[in-house]
């Protein structure tokens, strides 16, 4: 692992406080609760649990984990019917227990052997259940448009900030596939899930500028009433699904 558990613990992250990660959420939420199975879910990596408090509503059992005792502390405050427990993926072990829906959103990337853990989660799952992996794109459109622009000299770099976040690689859906294959597991469908023309920070400033309070951005037209931000980002959901290979993040839904 790039970092430690107290490195871990000293990142500074809170995902209620940025506009375009909700807003993100709920197409998150739309595009994945659907895929899940069965009674008991894991989240792996739950962060806040604002993810967590969602599968609720579909699952009866909800566990949680996440390597930050700072977010387990939260999820738990935020998601008391669930079950937290803080460790890492590597070395988490249920008691004998396997979950019917497994979720990892925005995990693999983040890891030293993501076969092996992907090996390790499998015994997790129960005989019909089913993993749901979520990663970034290396192919989505902000990262070709940044190629373009000359931030990034190909579309699998890293940059700083990726670095700072602790991500190892950049995934498509073709890499997403071979590592789910080599670990054990079956790709049983994939998609993806938001065409995201602009990096993260650059859609925290799209969705959140005042510029749109005054009528600047040019998508209101005459009526000055309408909020075109949301009905932007329900078309740049929707675009997704025509063009998966532009979009991000992708996911996979996989079986034994």
């Amino acid at each position: 692992m790039r970092f430690k558990r107290e490195e871990i613990e000293a990142i500074e992250w809170r995902r209620e406080t940025a506009a375009f990660e909700k807003t993100l959420m709920k197409y998150i939420v739309r595009s994945l609760l659907r895929l899940g199975t069965g009674s008991s879910a894991l989240d792996v990596g739950c962060n806040d649990g604002l993810f967590t408090k969602e599968l609720c509503q579909c699952f009866s059992h909800v566990v949680g984990i996440d390597a930050s005792s700072d977010h387990v502390e939260r999820a738990r405050r935020q998601v008391p019917q669930a079950e937290f427990h803080v460790a890492l993926v590597e070395e988490f072990a249920p008691a004998d227990e396997l979950f019917d829906t497994i979720y990892m959103l925005n995990i693999l990337e983040h890891l030293d052997n993501p076969v092996e853990v992907l090996k390790r989660v499998k015994s997790w799952l129960s005989p019909d259940g089913y993993v749901i992996i979520q990663v970034p794109n290396a192919l989505s459109l902000n990262r070709r448009i940044g190629q373009k622009m000359g931030l990034i000299s190909n579309l699998y770099e890293l940059t700083s900030h990726d670095v700072e976040v602790g991500h190892k690689r950049f995934y498509d859906s073709e890499s997403l596939k071979r590592d789910v294959i080599a670990s054990g597991l079956q790709v049983e469908s994939m998609g993806s899930i938001f065409l995201k023309p602009f990096s993260n920070p650059q859609m925290e400033w799209f969705v959140n500028s005042e510029a749109w309070n005054r009528g600047l951005m040019g998508w209101g037209g005459e009526d000055k009433t309408v909020d075109w931000r949301e009905k932007l980002c329900d078309a740049l959901y929707e675009m997704a699904k025509e063009v998966p290979q532009y979009s991000g993040p992708i996911w996979a839904r996989c079986m034994k």
